[in-house]
């Protein structure tokens, strides 16, 4: 039947006999036609769901190795910096505003052009390239200093969305092309050559790649690659925070139906007219076509409701007929959870999705919840993580004071307090306390058990304070603690190439089985917020003490049960 083979379907019963013994019952006869890529998709499906009932029926998932390092930032980021940067980083003028850095998941596929796998590194193009990781596995990604997307120009124009843009959701069609949805924030303001102001929109365009995802551009001229956007009107602001979808999934395509579907964000979590703040289900029969992505409307509407629709671009005569159906879990609440990987689990047999939930106080958890259509969730399940020096999911971080101090307090007439301290190249720089001049009367503590500065820095004459050169940044504690270890761990990615390795199909890694690598961004714990007379202890902050975001791409692994 020339590549096809014709097979008797069946509706498959597992059950357990009185002797414990597996039985297989099959019902409802009907004929389906099966390439043979599907057979070994199946196939493969058939026997790893009987492996999955050899455990517990709870499921339940656990980190279960290291961390191990894929791009630590130190060490593999490529511009050179200059010893003091700029005060202020504006973007696409200074060079030393390129921080080669991550902010989105990084998504993993396989490039069938040049056999290799590839790892986004996605940062904002007003705000610099993006440079990825490549490796031959999964094991010896390393990061790469070319760039598959440039920093581009500035696009003011609202019906463009086409502002700050981050490539999240790349999925393979072909050894050529790959085609990827971004997230996108408008503003309704510039300045200095960067956005400002209001985040008046969120949405999503399309990307394309015919490199096997070595560069990536616009997949059609904006506004045409749009794919979903808020049908109401806010160039005004009314509705606040970016209204509109973001923070895509990743894009599975279902082999039987042929379809590819994501999961949105609408409206960052919030309520904006009738659009309800959650999670929402897209299809589109085409994926390279921004036009034909549709959202799941409930029972009724189906998938049927058309999200790229925008009053910027042509009247919105009623925006209830644009909103979409919130996902939700078995209980009967808004489906919770963020920057998702949405795969098919080969170990469950049951469509999973995996990424990040708050679980209150503004901590976030790694949880996986489980489908059998992509509509109906289970109650999102924690990943446990041992309570362990070197991991738990809400960072390692230490902070400690350094001794001695590598440096002195000096004041000058009319004054506040500076650190004086060598840089890396040996020159000396002084670094201002954020603080008012010492003559105030204000006292000057700028650390815990600092003191007041005022009466303990060195008194210096205005011909020696005047001969150090200032720095182009601010004191902060930093200089004086040792910062060690990870604030909190982001962008969980689910990353399973096994049934790739087997069959040479998925390329995308649609398909995860019970072991799994999760990928993910480290904060690194790499400076401290402003310190005040009150905070009972320093805390973290990815910015440096030269002002740059320090996060590195770490990797570990998670076994389902």
């Amino acid at each position: 039947m020339n590549n096809w083979m014709l097979l008797r379907h069946h509706t498959l019963v597992l059950f357990l006999d009185k002797e414990n013994r597996m039985r297989l019952l099959s019902t409802r006869p009907n004929f389906v036609y099966l390439n043979r890529m599907d057979m070994l998709f199946f196939a493969h499906l058939l026997v790893s769901s009987f492996y999955a009932l050899e455990g517990s029926d709870i499921p339940g998932a656990a980190v279960t190795a290291n961390m191990v390092l894929v791009k630590e930032w130190v060490r593999d980021h490529c511009p050179q910096f200059p010893v003091m940067p700029p005060k202020r980083c504006i973007p696409g003028i200074l060079p030393d505003c390129d921080n080669d850095n991550i902010d989105a998941m990084p998504r993993v596929w396989f490039d069938e052009l040049k056999g290799i796998y590839r790892m986004l590194g996605s940062v904002s193009t007003n705000h610099g390239p993006s440079r990825g990781q490549t490796g031959d596995s999964l094991d010896t990604m390393k990061h790469t200093c070319t760039p598959y997307i440039n920093t581009t120009p500035l696009d003011a124009n609202l019906s463009h969305f086409n502002a700050d843009v981050w490539i999240e959701a790349p999925f393979v069609l072909n050894s050529t092309h790959v085609y990827a949805l971004a997230h996108v924030d408008s503003y309704n303001a510039t300045i200095n050559s960067h956005y400002t102001g209001i985040n008046l929109y969120s949405a999503i365009t399309l990307f394309e790649s015919l490199d096997g995802g070595a560069s990536f551009h616009l997949a059609r001229p904006p506004p045409h690659n749009l794919v979903a956007t808020s049908p109401y009107d806010n160039r005004d602001g009314r509705f606040g925070r970016g209204p509109g979808y973001g923070m895509p999934s990743s894009i599975f395509r279902d082999p039987q139906n042929k379809m590819f579907y994501t999961i949105l964000l609408t409206n960052w979590g919030r309520d904006v007219g009738a659009q309800k703040g959650g999670l929402c289900l897209l299809r589109a029969s085409d994926i390279t076509d921004p036009t034909s992505w549709r959202a799941w409307g409930g029972q009724t509407k189906n998938f049927s409701v058309k999200v790229n629709v925008s009053p910027l671009l042509e009247p919105v005569p009623d925006p209830l007929d644009y909103t979409c159906e919130l996902l939700l879990d078995s209980n009967g609440n808004i489906l919770n959870m963020r920057h998702i990987s949405l795969l098919w689990s080969t170990f469950y047999n049951q469509y999973l999705a995996f990424g990040e939930a708050n679980v209150g106080r503004g901590s976030l958890s790694w949880v996986f919840s489980l489908s059998k259509d992509l509509i109906h969730w289970s109650v999102p399940v924690p990943v446990d993580a041992p309570n362990t020096s070197w991991w738990n999911l809400t960072g390692n971080a230490s902070i400690t004071p350094m001794e001695p101090k590598p440096g002195r307090w000096i004041v000058a007439p009319l004054e506040a307090p500076y650190w004086v301290q060598p840089s890396d190249t040996n020159q000396t720089y002084k670094f201002k306390a954020l603080c008012s001049p010492c003559t105030s009367g204000r006292p000057c503590e700028v650390c815990p058990s600092s003191g007041d500065l005022c009466k303990t820095a060195e008194n210096v004459s205005r011909k020696e304070f005047d001969s150090i050169p200032s720095a182009t940044i601010d004191f902060s504690c930093g200089l004086v603690y040792n910062m060690t270890g990870y604030s909190d761990y982001i962008y969980p990615t689910l990353v399973d190439d096994t049934y790739h390795k087997t069959t040479n199909a998925d390329p995308s890694l649609n398909i995860v089985g019970q072991n799994a690598h999760v990928v993910f961004v480290a904060n690194v714990c790499a400076n401290s917020d402003p310190w005040q007379v009150g905070d009972d202890h320093l805390k973290c902050t990815i910015l440096d003490t030269k002002g740059r975001p320090r996060r590195n791409i770490v990797k570990s692994k998670v076994q389902f049960r």
